[in-house]
């Protein structure tokens, strides 16, 4: 079950059609249903209708403390107000479309490419350093299928790891659907080293492919076709170096699915190294977030934050999730790919217990402030490089009070981007 438009309009409202009759940012305070006589008087005070409302999301403490409402129905309420304000909005059509509640990726390919090291990357907690001192010896095949979970923002991910031996293969092959349905991305992985793999993971694509297209009709029943992303492994030169293998190897697939244009392929293919920490990072990252549109949603929550503080750069981190930039924020003077980069990288020493550290901005060396938020019960780093006019002395004094306008300006984005793979939000009452 997925959180639908009219549920929301059923939680929220005591009139549901009223949204159909109104533009939802008209809806008047006195027709939320969550609230009492009583409430809605004091909320009146400080808006009238769900758009002063979800305008207001950045004051939602401040007004929970003077009207006594306590803060996390107030939260509640503005996220079901965004939802029906934002109804023809694609990213939010795009979580909703999602079809379940949780996200399914199937990682597939040859045996020994490395899909178990990518997938135990992911869950890690360790630094890079410290992670392989810990995996001494190589992972063992992986017989059939394994599973792992991970949680993104209390939203279940299930990385499924398909082995890649040929009696294995065959399988998914025959029965496709046993192994694909309700699937959101195919993640298929290459030993960039390996020449003969090569060859046989491109032509274990072909029946692949053709496997796929003829369970097309039944695999439809369970939600859309899933998404094909590939990985060329073991690429430990760096992104740069490895780039014309990488343009070769989106030639050679091309070949094998002339209806996906070159460019389109040249989307979807990463060159990855379990000892480059940031390849794996940036490739899962982008596949999220064509699943699950988060990013906007942070984006809007740390542009508040740097418009009040003067911020040149933000950007907000998932420990839980190997060390995924959720989101950022920065002046045009800035290149944020490459602050992110420097950031993961300096991540990996674990310099992350540090309060600062400084990194190449691309323009001057800046020094970059580091928080630990506990937002929605889940730990996050958020750092900021402070603009040129900031007052940097107040500023510091001002450090708490910071991480606090943090984490008030990220809950609301958090929670309505958990709302839409959350039935039972409205029980939490």
């Amino acid at each position: 079950m997925i959180w639908d438009l009219q549920e929301v309009r059923n939680q929220l409202l005591r009139n549901p059609q009223l949204s159909l009759d109104l533009s939802p940012k008209e809806i008047p305070i006195s027709e939320i249903k969550l609230l009492n006589r009583e409430e809605i008087e004091l909320l009146e005070e400080h808006v009238q209708n769900l758009g002063d409302l979800v305008d207001n999301w950045f004051n939602l403490l401040t007004i929970s403390k003077q009207t006594k409402i306590d803060r996390f129905l107030l939260e509640k309420i503005c996220s079901c107000a965004s939802i029906l304000i934002d109804k023809t909005d694609d990213a939010y059509l795009q979580l909703k479309s999602t079809g379940s509640t949780y996200v399914k990726i199937v990682f597939t390919g040859l045996y020994a490419t490395g899909k178990t090291s990518i997938i135990r990357h992911l869950k890690r907690t360790d630094p890079l350093k410290i992670y392989h001192e810990s995996v001494l010896t190589a992972p063992r095949p992986t017989i059939g299928m394994d599973s792992i979970r991970l949680s993104f923002n209390e939203i279940p991910i299930v990385l499924w790891e398909l082995g890649g031996q040929e009696a294995f293969r065959k399988s998914y092959i025959t029965d496709p659907r046993k192994y694909f349905s309700h699937t959101k991305a195919i993640i298929f992985v290459f030993d960039g080293k390996d020449e003969e793999k090569i060859e046989e993971s491109l032509e274990f694509l072909k029946e692949f492919k053709s496997a796929l297209k003829k369970q097309e009709a039944k695999l439809n029943k369970f939600g859309n076709l899933p998404k094909f992303y590939f990985i060329v492994n073991k690429m430990d030169e760096g992104p740069d170096e490895s780039a014309p293998f990488i343009a070769e190897m989106a030639n050679r697939i091309s070949e094998i699915l002339p209806e996906t244009s070159l460019v389109n392929i040249m989307q979807v293919i990463y060159p990855t190294s379990i000892k480059i920490g940031t390849s794996i990072t940036t490739f899962f990252g982008r596949v999220l977030e064509e699943i699950i549109p988060f990013r906007r949603y942070i984006n809007e929550g740390l542009s508040t934050l740097s418009l009040i503080y003067n911020f040149d750069f933000s950007c907000l981190i998932d420990l839980e999730v190997g060390r995924l930039p959720l989101g950022w924020q920065h002046n045009n003077k800035l290149e944020p790919k490459k602050i992110i980069n420097q950031l993961l990288d300096l991540f990996e020493e674990g310099l992350f217990e540090y309060s600062t550290f400084t990194v190449d901005t691309g323009k001057q060396i800046k020094e970059v402030n580091i928080s630990r938020l506990k937002i929605l019960k889940r730990e996050y780093v958020y750092l900021y490089i402070l603009g040129d006019e900031a007052n940097i002395d107040q500023l510091l004094m001002k450090k708490e009070k910071i991480e606090e306008l943090a984490i008030r300006a990220l809950t609301p984005q958090l929670r309505f981007i958990q709302l839409a793979f959350d039935p039972n939000f409205h029980k939490q009452r």
